[in-house]
């Protein structure tokens, strides 16, 4: 009874005051219940049995020093055969380690945890509920509390299995950003119990190794990879803008207007004789389409020469006339051909011409004797102020004069003298240089 009483304060004792071993003391643990013990030799038994618990029964060797020279679940032991050494507890099959004493620093370095624990998720999910520090947690439902059962101060280490929610609480879940986190499968949390229920999430680890968030200077280029950033991921632009510079000078991009990126452009320079550069174009004056200019070799809008066509179109059906406005003043003639003009009825076919753009007209000229239907009709029209001769050309056709003409022509209307247009043919109207 004295025995056990004596090895159960020995074991306690050498459980609250693990030391650094002084000397290898593995010394029995069993005492003979049989025969004749002299009381000196039952007290330097028991001394030696004391000193094997009180160094935790160090050595560089596993003890088997209880009754039946094996160890006993429970039973500690300083392995010296490490430095520093490590106080490891036998669990019936295993020695497991429970620190490192470092005698040399005065440290004592007890490993974080021990095994993994699991837990499904839930809305209260009790971390306290599970021994070891490091916990998976499955399941998909969203956490708003990591319970209570935990001892203030435990800190445990989080793997989540998959997507989830842990709902933001400023006093019961703390996450740091202070805002509901999204979880994902491999994502790690470091949690600490502050007492009461009352947990904060002081680390969190995203599997694909991104932060939660961004302090100003974080994201460098350096740390960016090349190719990386799409389309998607940059702020969107105002429509038909550009990212560019505009500036003349070094600075940082900005969303450029088509006005600014035309203004930038070099300008076409035109051939002088060894070639020219290609560019802008300018822009063409007003008149330049009724006057059928082009964009010539020197990068400048010009005249043709000769005749080319500066109206084509076709009379609306069950009309009476055809206008066309807005002709060059600049061309010598005006030379009107009528492709198979259909008409509803033998008729005469009249034109008039104007030098206000159509706002009045002179007294229109006969161009047939009203017995010419589809005809071809030519009609030279001069351009040049004070000359009134129109000619029409063809079978059934006369020639007339027009009796008020001032001024240039710039306007054109071929009228019935009864019937109406009957919407096939075509109009076309030359300039002859």
């Amino acid at each position: 009874m004295i025995r056990n009483f004596l090895l159960r304060a020995a074991m306690l004792l050498a459980l609250l005051l693990p030391a650094a071993p002084v000397l290898a003391d593995q010394s029995g643990l069993c005492f003979p219940t049989t025969g004749t013990l002299s009381g000196l030799t039952l007290v330097t038994d028991l001394n030696a049995a004391l000193q094997a618990l009180v160094t935790s029964n160090s050595g560089s060797s596993a003890p088997a020093n209880p009754c039946g020279s094996a160890p006993l679940t429970g039973q500690l032991w300083l392995d010296g055969s490490t430095s520093p050494a490590h106080v490891r507890m036998y669990d019936g099959a295993n020695w497991l380690d429970q620190g490192a004493l470092d005698a040399s620093n005065h440290l004592w370095e007890p490993p974080v945890g021990g095994g993994i624990g699991s837990l499904a998720s839930a809305s209260t999910t009790n971390l306290g509920s599970v021994a070891p520090a490091y916990v998976a947690i499955t399941g998909t439902t969203t956490i708003t509390s990591f319970g209570s059962a935990a001892q203030t101060g435990t800190v445990k280490f989080i793997r989540f299995a998959g997507a989830l929610t842990l709902t933001y609480n400023g006093t019961s879940l703390i996450t740091p950003t202070a805002a509901s986190i999204t979880t994902a499968a491999g994502d790690h949390a470091i949690a600490a119990h502050m007492g009461g229920g009352n947990w904060r999430i002081v680390d969190y680890l995203r599997a694909d190794g991104t932060p939660l968030t961004l302090g100003a200077g974080q994201v460098t280029s350096a740390k960016i990879a090349a190719n990386t950033i799409a389309n998607s991921n940059l702020a969107q632009m105002a429509g038909h803008t550009y990212k560019g510079n505009n500036t003349g000078s070094t600075a940082n991009a900005a969303d450029v207007t088509t006005t600014q990126l035309t203004a930038d452009l070099n300008p076409c320079v035109g051939d002088s004789g060894s070639g020219g550069t290609k560019g802008l174009v300018p822009a063409p004056s007003s008149g330049s389409a009724a006057s059928g200019s082009y964009l010539s070799a020197g990068c400048t809008f010009s005249q043709p020469s000769g005749m080319y066509l500066l109206s084509t179109g076709t009379p609306t059906a069950s009309s009476t006339a055809y206008i066309v406005t807005g002709l060059s003043t600049s061309c010598h003639q005006l030379q009107v051909n009528t492709q198979a003009v259909g008409l509803s009825l033998n008729t005469t076919l009249q034109v008039a011409i104007s030098s206000d753009n159509g706002s009045s007209y002179d007294t229109p000229v006969a161009l047939n004797n009203g017995t010419s239907q589809n005809n071809a009709v030519t009609i030279y029209a001069t351009g040049v102020s004070g000359v009134k001769e129109v000619f029409g050309v063809g079978a059934g056709l006369i020639s007339g004069q027009f009796t008020s003409k001032t001024g240039l022509t710039n306007a054109l209307e071929l009228v019935l003298g009864g019937g109406t247009f009957n919407g096939s043919g075509t109009v076309n109207i030359y300039c002859v240089k």
